[in-house]
């Protein structure tokens, strides 16, 4: 008899112990989490996400300004969708800028989450990234950045739709989105466009073409750099022309790059200057 009822009395504690545990998970998902604030907020593919440490543009900028800076650059990625023909089913999009703001307008990091386990052995930064996103306090963000082309350029993403003008499988569809999505989460930040930066392209052999040669489909690179000029005019946003302003040439790609398309420290340390004197200009009454 003592058997059962000390059987009982363990199940009992058991199953308190397990409503105790379900109480305080429902509790921690209901209370609100601290939220980080961040002034500037950087979206990007490589020339922003793959260099982290000092030399990096976010921590020069963040140095020059000192102001708090978050960077959102991920390696690889692109402002739109990539895949046409595997439309919402598409793995790799789940990187993408469009993608990364929509879960933060809806507060719906489902999708992103999804790629989690895979994500982080291609990039290291990944789980800082998407926490970082998760807990920003974005009314309290004063300037957003949105440095993407150069991987839209080489997937061939088409420039735009005419049928869709918010189409985010195309180029311009991806910014219209993003920028609009962005005015809704974060309205007292001021958005930047990011031009892509001048590039060549090498093969194994050494020998190189340029990006105003190359057309992988959606067009060269200096329409991709036009087509967000062109989206910047219609949102009335500032943008930073990197590609016929920071200086990357043909003859000097290899001063300001160390592959042809990935900056320099030097150059990387430009950019930010750069990024710092506009930002002193925009405060000009």
């Amino acid at each position: 008899m003592k058997d059962w009822k000390y059987r009982i009395g363990g199940v009992c504690l058991g199953l308190l112990f397990l409503v105790i545990c379900i109480v305080l998970i429902n509790m921690k998902s209901i209370i609100p989490q601290e939220k980080n604030e961040y002034e500037i907020l950087m979206f990007g593919d490589s020339i922003f996400g793959e260099v982290r440490d000092h030399t990096s543009i976010p921590e020069v900028l963040s140095s020059l300004t000192k102001k708090t800076v978050f960077n959102a650059g991920i390696g690889g990625s692109l402002a739109s969708y990539q895949n046409v023909e595997l439309r919402n089913d598409a793995p790799q999009d789940a990187l993408s800028l469009v993608e990364l703001v929509k879960a933060i307008a809806n507060n719906n990091f489902s999708i992103v989450d999804s790629e989690y386990a895979r994500n982080t052995k291609v990039f290291p930064y990944f789980e800082e990234v998407l926490t970082g996103l998760r807990n920003i306090d974005y009314k309290k963000t004063r300037v957003i950045y949105i440095e993407h082309g150069v991987n839209d350029y080489m997937s061939g993403v088409l420039l735009e739709n005419e049928k869709d003008d918010m189409d985010p499988y195309t180029y311009k569809g991806a910014l219209r989105t993003a920028i609009k999505l962005l005015k809704e989460a974060a309205p007292n930040a001021q958005i930047i466009l990011c031009t892509p930066t001048y590039m060549v392209l090498y093969d194994e052999f050494g020998t190189y073409q340029t990006c105003e040669e190359m057309d992988f489909g959606g067009g060269t690179l200096p329409e991709y750099v036009q087509a967000m000029k062109e989206v910047a005019e219609e949102f009335q946003i500032q943008v930073l022309d990197n590609y016929y302003e920071l200086g990357v040439r043909e003859r000097t790609v290899s001063l300001y790059t160390v592959d042809g398309l990935h900056l320099s420290s030097w150059a990387r340390e430009k950019m930010a200057q750069n990024m710092y004197q506009q930002l002193k200009e925009l405060k000009k009454p």
